[in-house]
């Protein structure tokens, strides 16, 4: 026996329905890897400080690493 594979409810890529069916759908031809929203500019101008994720939001801390700063003792 065959295991069973429900179609989705949403974004099928054709209906039961013949008359509402016209077409294929353009959701299913979108690149969904793409970058959106702060990924589609680049960051490489910024200065240093700015070049990280979620810069200027709450819960952001001014350091992120020890490794990046200069611990050695004078």
């Amino acid at each position: 026996m065959q295991k069973y594979y429900h179609k989705g409810a949403f974004f099928q890529s054709s209906t039961d329905d013949r008359a509402v069916n016209d077409g294929t759908d353009n959701i299913l031809a979108c690149d969904f890897s793409a970058p959106t929203g702060e990924d589609k500019m680049g960051k490489t101008m910024l200065p240093k400080v700015m070049q990280v994720k979620h810069f200027g939001r709450s819960g952001r801390t001014k350091w992120s690493h020890l490794v990046n700063e200069d611990t050695t003792y004078n």
